[in-house]
């Protein structure tokens, strides 16, 4: 209909019939360079139109496969890195005395990992008090003030230093063990933040206890059972020293009723021996995987948030509890405590609290009654 008005109004406009009926070809002519200037121009431009309307929306489209493409290489690369996680969990293995020979797989290695280190704690305690030794007997100055200016540490309220010495030194004997190499190992690490002296008394004392497996075990067990370790412990010292320079013990050292002898030479396997080769790749790669997560541009909050809860679901209790002591000992505070050169983390970096890792810990206290909330709230 249109059309056809159209056509009517330039057939009257331009008088193309003349007055018998017959076209008038020059007004034709007229009609046909308007028709062509005019409509045709129109024309064009609507083609501009539609063929702007047509690579836009196969940008759009071409946006949105790039988006579920990426979105899709994420997600495969997160279930990636998580079965690796599952894998390293599955091959741990730790064998182990408890009146009998026993190996931890797998989860269950937590469990006995966690249990060593509660002893730890306890001898910890032990040794701070019979020695009664103060902030100032274990801390060197400047790391303490650095702790104490750190704005984490201050918001969390964390003001028990002695605490936190005690978390930081008794999970690092977890780790390395008091061998050798574990010894020189956590001096390093601990140099310029505790006293030597300090570090080097109390890995030496932690050395004092044998594994189950050893011989010395029972002696070391009658010592403690009796409250006659600390009555013994450096003259037992002493009678090793000795012995490194060739001479030859007295073995006088006895105690109780029965005079039994409470000397023990230091050729033992070490009650702790360590974890590195067990724990060290787990943390590193659990670090990576929520690394991958929390820095990654291409996921929206909510995503992160998701995987994280992933992520969470595949700890147990004791693998979180573990995980809690972990970010407070030195090799683990970069996850929220503290940088690599002690300095506070910001907050949008703060992966414990932010993702609630350590949420699904038990409500019961941990070590000195602390609640995981008050270090991560």
């Amino acid at each position: 209909m249109l059309s056809i008005s159209f056509l009517e109004i330039i057939a009257k406009r331009y008088e193309i019939f003349d007055g018998i009926g017959d076209l008038d070809m020059s007004a034709t002519g007229q009609v046909g360079d308007f028709i062509g200037g005019v409509v045709g121009t129109l024309v064009a431009a609507i083609s501009i139109v539609l063929l702007y309307k047509t690579l836009t929306a196969q940008r759009e489209s071409s946006n949105n496969q790039a988006n579920e493409f990426a979105k899709s290489q994420n997600e495969s690369r997160f279930f990636e890195l998580l079965r690796i996680h599952r894998d390293n969990v599955s091959e741990i293995e730790f064998e182990y005395i408890e009146n009998k020979s026993k190996i931890a797989k797998s989860r269950h290695f937590f469990v006995v990992a966690h249990k060593q280190l509660e002893f730890a704690f306890t001898e910890f305690d032990e040794y701070i008090n019979h020695y009664k030794l103060s902030i100032s007997d274990i801390y060197e100055n400047e790391y303490l003030n650095k702790l104490k200016e750190n704005k984490t540490i201050i918001d969390r309220n964390i003001n028990d230093y002695i605490l936190l010495a005690k978390m930081d030194v008794c999970y690092l004997v977890l780790f390395f063990g008091v061998g050798k190499n574990g010894k020189e190992e956590i001096i390093e690490i601990l140099n310029a933040k505790y006293k030597n002296s300090f570090v080097n008394a109390i890995i030496d004392f932690y050395r004092m206890k044998p594994s189950g497996s050893s011989k010395y075990h029972k002696t070391w067990k009658a010592l403690i059972k009796d409250n006659e370790f600390f009555n013994n412990y450096e003259a037992i010292a002493q009678e090793r020293e000795d012995c490194e320079n060739d001479e030859t013990p007295n073995n006088d050292l006895a105690y109780g009723y029965n005079n039994q002898s409470a000397y023990y030479p230091d050729n033992y396997i070490k009650y702790y021996g360590g974890h590195r080769f067990r724990l060290g790749h787990y943390y590193r790669h659990l670090y990576q995987l929520v690394c991958f997560v929390h820095y990654n541009t291409e996921l929206s909050p909510d995503e992160k948030k998701n995987y994280t809860r992933i992520i969470r679901g595949q700890l147990s209790d004791y693998e979180q509890i573990l995980f809690f002591y972990n970010s407070i000992s030195q090799l683990g505070r970069v996850w929220e405590l503290a940088s690599n050169n002690n300095e506070s983390i910001d907050k949008n970096d703060h992966l414990i609290s932010n993702y609630n890792l350590v949420k699904n810990i038990s409500k019961r206290p941990l070590v000195n009654n602390i609640q995981t909330q008050s270090i991560y709230p």
